[in-house]
Protein backbone atom coordinates (compact mmCIF):
# COMPACT_ATOMS: atom_id res chain seq x y z
CA UNK A 1 0.00 0.00 0.00
CA UNK A 2 1.56 3.33 -0.88
CA UNK A 3 1.93 5.63 1.95
CA UNK A 4 1.03 9.39 1.33
CA UNK A 5 3.79 11.82 1.11
CA UNK A 6 3.87 14.11 3.86
CA UNK A 7 3.88 17.65 3.00
CA UNK A 8 6.01 20.18 5.36
CA UNK A 9 4.64 23.54 5.13
CA UNK A 10 7.80 26.72 4.87
CA UNK A 11 6.84 27.74 8.56
CA UNK A 12 7.82 24.63 9.83
CA UNK A 13 11.01 24.46 8.16
CA UNK A 14 11.78 27.90 9.72
CA UNK A 15 10.80 26.75 13.07
CA UNK A 16 13.41 23.58 12.63
CA UNK A 17 16.29 26.38 11.23
CA UNK A 18 15.67 28.26 14.33
CA UNK A 19 15.82 25.62 16.77
CA UNK A 20 19.14 23.77 15.38
CA UNK A 21 20.90 27.18 15.51
CA UNK A 22 20.13 27.97 19.09
CA UNK A 23 21.03 24.65 20.06
CA UNK A 24 24.28 24.63 18.04
CA UNK A 25 24.65 28.99 19.50
CA UNK A 26 24.54 26.96 23.31
CA UNK A 27 26.81 24.24 22.34
CA UNK A 28 29.70 26.51 21.61
CA UNK A 29 29.33 28.63 24.44
CA UNK A 30 29.68 26.00 26.80
CA UNK A 31 32.61 24.68 24.69
CA UNK A 32 34.59 28.22 24.76
CA UNK A 33 33.69 28.38 28.79
CA UNK A 34 34.92 24.86 29.32
CA UNK A 35 37.88 25.68 27.72
CA UNK A 36 38.70 29.24 28.86
CA UNK A 37 38.20 27.80 32.23
CA UNK A 38 40.46 25.12 32.13
CA UNK A 39 43.02 27.63 30.79
CA UNK A 40 43.15 26.49 27.30
CA UNK A 41 42.34 30.01 25.60
CA UNK A 42 45.82 30.12 23.57
CA UNK A 43 45.10 33.32 22.06
CA UNK A 44 43.81 34.85 25.19
CA UNK A 45 47.05 33.63 26.96
CA UNK A 46 49.34 35.36 24.49
CA UNK A 47 47.54 38.28 24.84
CA UNK A 48 47.63 38.33 28.63
CA UNK A 49 51.93 37.77 28.48
CA UNK A 50 52.59 40.49 25.75
CA UNK A 51 51.02 42.93 28.26
CA UNK A 52 52.59 40.91 31.23
CA UNK A 53 56.21 41.34 29.53
CA UNK A 54 55.84 45.00 28.40
CA UNK A 55 54.99 46.22 32.13
CA UNK A 56 57.77 43.95 33.47
CA UNK A 57 59.98 45.85 31.13
CA UNK A 58 58.46 49.46 32.00
CA UNK A 59 59.97 52.42 31.44
CA UNK A 60 62.85 54.30 32.81
CA UNK A 61 63.62 57.47 33.48
CA UNK A 62 67.70 59.24 34.70
CA UNK A 63 67.95 62.92 35.13
CA UNK A 64 70.14 65.34 37.00
CA UNK A 65 70.91 68.80 37.46
CA UNK A 66 71.67 71.96 39.63
CA UNK A 67 68.90 72.94 41.66
CA UNK A 68 67.19 75.67 39.48
CA UNK A 69 68.87 75.20 36.51
CA UNK A 70 67.91 72.38 33.11
CA UNK A 71 68.23 68.87 33.89
CA UNK A 72 70.09 66.58 31.94
CA UNK A 73 68.47 63.42 30.71
CA UNK A 74 70.44 59.79 30.58
CA UNK A 75 69.47 58.36 27.52
CA UNK A 76 69.29 54.69 26.36
CA UNK A 77 72.85 54.41 25.33
CA UNK A 78 74.55 56.45 27.72
CA UNK A 79 73.57 55.76 30.84
CA UNK A 80 74.42 58.77 31.96
CA UNK A 81 73.69 62.27 33.16
CA UNK A 82 76.55 64.96 33.37
CA UNK A 83 76.18 67.94 35.59
CA UNK A 84 78.39 71.09 34.89
CA UNK A 85 79.22 73.47 36.88
CA UNK A 86 79.34 77.17 35.58
CA UNK A 87 81.56 80.18 35.29
CA UNK A 88 79.57 81.75 37.77
CA UNK A 89 79.99 78.72 39.90
CA UNK A 90 83.69 79.50 39.70
CA UNK A 91 83.80 83.09 40.13
CA UNK A 92 81.49 82.58 43.85
CA UNK A 93 84.51 79.92 44.35
CA UNK A 94 87.46 82.41 44.17
CA UNK A 95 85.49 85.17 45.59
CA UNK A 96 83.87 83.85 48.62
CA UNK A 97 86.75 81.36 49.30
CA UNK A 98 83.79 78.50 49.35
CA UNK A 99 80.36 77.42 47.32
CA UNK A 100 77.78 74.58 47.94
CA UNK A 101 76.23 73.37 45.50
CA UNK A 102 72.54 71.18 45.25
CA UNK A 103 71.94 68.68 42.71
CA UNK A 104 68.94 67.23 42.31
CA UNK A 105 68.57 63.02 40.69
CA UNK A 106 65.63 61.57 39.33
CA UNK A 107 65.02 58.08 38.93
CA UNK A 108 62.12 55.79 37.83
CA UNK A 109 61.86 52.29 37.11
CA UNK A 110 58.89 50.16 36.10
CA UNK A 111 58.40 46.71 36.63
CA UNK A 112 60.64 44.45 38.58
CA UNK A 113 63.81 46.45 37.71
CA UNK A 114 65.72 48.44 40.41
CA UNK A 115 67.82 51.47 40.12
CA UNK A 116 70.93 52.60 41.20
CA UNK A 117 73.41 55.44 40.61
CA UNK A 118 77.09 56.51 41.49
CA UNK A 119 78.24 60.26 40.96
CA UNK A 120 81.91 60.68 40.73
CA UNK A 121 84.35 64.19 40.50
CA UNK A 122 86.67 64.86 37.88
CA UNK A 123 90.64 65.61 38.57
CA UNK A 124 90.99 68.60 36.88
CA UNK A 125 94.32 70.40 36.80
CA UNK A 126 96.04 72.69 39.90
CA UNK A 127 96.10 75.76 37.30
CA UNK A 128 92.14 75.47 37.98
CA UNK A 129 90.25 77.33 40.24
CA UNK A 130 88.47 74.02 41.03
CA UNK A 131 91.72 72.16 40.63
CA UNK A 132 93.23 73.77 43.38
CA UNK A 133 90.52 73.35 45.42
CA UNK A 134 89.29 70.83 48.01
CA UNK A 135 85.81 69.43 46.63
CA UNK A 136 83.75 66.79 47.95
CA UNK A 137 80.38 65.44 47.81
CA UNK A 138 77.70 64.56 49.84
CA UNK A 139 74.13 63.15 50.33
CA UNK A 140 71.33 65.29 51.40
CA UNK A 141 67.74 65.04 52.09
CA UNK A 142 66.71 68.64 50.38
CA UNK A 143 68.45 71.52 48.79
CA UNK A 144 68.29 73.95 52.17
CA UNK A 145 70.23 71.02 53.95
CA UNK A 146 73.33 71.81 51.32
CA UNK A 147 75.18 74.75 53.11
CA UNK A 148 78.73 76.18 53.41
CA UNK A 149 80.94 74.33 56.13
CA UNK A 150 83.03 71.67 57.23
CA UNK A 151 85.48 69.74 55.79
CA UNK A 152 85.38 66.11 55.83
CA UNK A 153 88.12 63.53 56.48
CA UNK A 154 88.71 61.25 54.08
CA UNK A 155 88.44 61.01 50.16
CA UNK A 156 84.82 61.88 49.50
CA UNK A 157 84.80 62.10 45.65
CA UNK A 158 82.22 59.63 44.95
CA UNK A 159 78.22 58.70 46.11
CA UNK A 160 76.20 56.15 45.68
CA UNK A 161 72.41 55.36 46.04
CA UNK A 162 69.33 52.89 45.03
CA UNK A 163 66.60 55.10 44.89
CA UNK A 164 64.32 52.16 43.38
CA UNK A 165 64.27 48.77 44.64
CA UNK A 166 64.15 45.92 42.27
CA UNK A 167 60.07 45.24 44.05
CA UNK A 168 57.61 45.22 41.29
CA UNK A 169 56.18 48.79 40.94
CA UNK A 170 54.44 50.77 38.14
CA UNK A 171 54.10 53.82 39.73
CA UNK A 172 54.94 57.13 37.54
CA UNK A 173 56.08 59.09 40.17
CA UNK A 174 60.06 59.88 39.75
CA UNK A 175 62.29 59.24 43.16
CA UNK A 176 64.31 62.64 43.63
CA UNK A 177 67.28 62.84 46.25
CA UNK A 178 69.57 65.51 46.11
CA UNK A 179 73.43 65.63 46.13
CA UNK A 180 75.20 68.34 47.85
CA UNK A 181 78.84 69.94 46.06
CA UNK A 182 80.90 71.31 48.58
CA UNK A 183 84.09 73.48 47.50
CA UNK A 184 86.67 75.32 49.44
CA UNK A 185 88.83 77.39 47.31
CA UNK A 186 92.74 76.67 48.27
CA UNK A 187 96.05 78.30 46.95
CA UNK A 188 95.85 79.26 43.55
CA UNK A 189 98.95 77.99 41.58
CA UNK A 190 100.25 81.65 40.79
CA UNK A 191 98.82 83.23 43.69
CA UNK A 192 100.83 86.23 44.70
CA UNK A 193 101.21 88.58 47.60
CA UNK A 194 98.73 89.95 49.45
CA UNK A 195 98.38 93.70 48.88
CA UNK A 196 97.88 95.91 51.38
CA UNK A 197 96.56 99.91 50.69
CA UNK A 198 96.52 102.96 53.11
CA UNK A 199 94.29 106.05 52.44
CA UNK A 200 94.77 108.33 55.34
CA UNK A 201 92.98 112.05 55.37
CA UNK A 202 92.40 114.89 58.06
CA UNK A 203 90.71 118.00 58.83
CA UNK A 204 91.43 120.68 61.50
CA UNK A 205 88.48 121.50 63.85
CA UNK A 206 89.10 123.59 66.54
CA UNK A 207 93.24 122.61 66.81
CA UNK A 208 91.93 119.17 66.78
CA UNK A 209 93.13 116.77 64.37
CA UNK A 210 91.05 113.94 62.55
CA UNK A 211 92.38 110.81 60.88
CA UNK A 212 90.85 108.23 58.71
CA UNK A 213 92.43 105.14 57.77
CA UNK A 214 91.40 102.13 55.35
CA UNK A 215 93.49 99.37 54.45
CA UNK A 216 92.44 96.63 51.86
CA UNK A 217 93.84 92.92 51.12
CA UNK A 218 93.54 91.27 48.02
CA UNK A 219 94.36 88.00 46.64
CA UNK A 220 96.40 88.47 43.01
CA UNK A 221 95.84 85.12 40.62
CA UNK A 222 96.07 85.06 36.88
CA UNK A 223 93.40 82.66 36.63
CA UNK A 224 89.89 83.95 34.97
CA UNK A 225 86.40 81.90 35.94
CA UNK A 226 85.79 82.63 32.65
CA UNK A 227 88.58 80.89 31.25
CA UNK A 228 88.08 77.58 33.64
CA UNK A 229 87.46 74.60 31.81
CA UNK A 230 84.28 72.86 32.21
CA UNK A 231 83.61 71.42 35.54
CA UNK A 232 81.66 68.19 34.75
CA UNK A 233 80.18 65.68 37.28
CA UNK A 234 79.28 62.21 35.71
CA UNK A 235 76.16 60.70 37.15
CA UNK A 236 75.93 56.82 35.91
CA UNK A 237 73.08 54.54 36.78
CA UNK A 238 72.07 51.01 36.08
CA UNK A 239 69.10 48.81 36.05
CA UNK A 240 69.15 45.40 37.88
CA UNK A 241 66.92 42.23 39.06
CA UNK A 242 66.21 40.96 42.59
CA UNK A 243 69.75 39.48 43.61
CA UNK A 244 72.32 41.21 41.55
Amino acid sequence: MLRSARVVSPAHVRARSRAWFWASAVAVCIAVFALGTAGGSVALWNSTRVIAASIDQGQVEFSAGVVGRAATAATDQSHSADVTLSADDARSLLDDGAIAVPIEVRSLSQGSRGLRYGAALPSPGPDTIFGASRVWLESVSSPSECVIGGDPSGDLTTVSSTPVSADYSNSTIAQVEYVCVHAVRGPMFDEGPFSAGAAFSGSSVGGAVAAEAEDSLEVTTALQPSDEPPYVIAFAFETFRKGQ
